[in-house]
């Protein structure tokens, strides 16, 4: 079926747009709208990516099939050079079309039908879904350099948060080891003996919520002069203290209470991503820090 320009609000979600030498795919967004895929190689494999620069192709003279018509060879997945796609009528395979995102779209008659069965083959649906999310700022967020991922697409993070538990875990001074599981290590933690604390404090029974009592007379107060956090020896100092032992106020600036928010936030961030590669980390940490007021 030959289309005109201007109709993708008309075609449904279920129709593969085929133009001279790309498949696209019309799919929902957030935004009550579509957004367009296009069916490419990406780190050796084929995938449906987002895509804005597909005007010029869809200007031209396009064809569309339902879905539910189109298998491609699942022993191509591993090659990543191209995919065979067949076309199917009443489950038969009557056309055949090698696809590498480069080569002109050609359907090639079968002789004999094929029975779709008798091979191995899957939908193009189920062909992964990829969005750059680098290509998905806004033009606020964009930095001078454009930060380019173009060869590391951020869908292929395998494993990035993954946290393997400590082997032994210290419990009452008793070892639990992985993979050694038993229920003593249960027995230990909520056992019945009383726990044992080094302070003279009264506990209340936490039953009784009568006994859980608080004074009403308790008053806070808050120091009218303000204090920083010393970074060499943790102690807390006024602004004074700063001046009189460093002679000057650059300690005492650098300590503000943002700041050091910040530097632990960055810190504990670091330690986190320490594994991600570098441009990885560098994308990641670019965000995180625009999380900051």
């Amino acid at each position: 079926m030959n289309l005109n320009d201007n109709i993708l609000d008309d075609i449904p979600y279920d129709q593969a747009i085929f133009t001279k030498h790309l498949i696209y795919r019309k799919m929902k967004n957030l935004k009550d709208g579509y957004d367009i895929h296009v069916l490419t190689r990406l780190d050796n494999r084929f995938v449906w990516d987002k895509t804005n620069n597909y005007e010029n192709n869809i200007d031209q003279n396009i064809t569309v099939e339902n879905f539910n018509d189109l298998r491609f060879a699942t022993e191509d997945v591993n090659n990543d050079k191209y995919l065979t796609i067949y076309r199917l009528y009443e489950g038969m395979g009557t056309d055949l079309m090698i696809y590498n995102s480069e080569n002109n779209l050609v359907w090639s008659k079968l002789n004999i039908p094929m029975d779709i069965n008798n091979i191995q083959t899957t939908s193009l649906l189920d062909i992964p879904c990829h969005i750059d999310l680098t290509k998905e700022c806004d033009d606020d967020d964009n930095d001078d350099q454009p930060f380019d991922m173009s060869f590391e697409p951020l869908c292929g993070w395998d494993n990035l948060l993954k946290r393997e538990p400590p082997d032994e875990i210290y419990v009452k001074d008793k070892i639990y080891v992985k993979d050694e599981y038993s229920n003593d290590f249960y027995t230990n933690i909520l056992d019945d003996e009383p726990i044992h604390r080094n302070d003279n404090f009264n506990y209340p029974d936490t039953d009784d919520e009568k006994s859980v009592c608080f004074d009403k007379d308790l008053v806070v107060e808050i120091p009218s002069e303000e204090y920083r956090v010393d970074p060499y020896d943790n102690e807390w100092y006024t602004k004074k203290e700063f001046l009189e032992y460093y002679g000057g106020l650059t300690e005492w600036d650098n300590q503000h209470p943002k700041l050091v928010l910040r530097r632990e936030q960055y810190y504990h961030f670091s330690m986190m991503f320490k594994h991600a590669s570098n441009r990885r980390f560098e994308f990641l940490f670019k965000k995180f820090e625009k999380t900051f007021v």
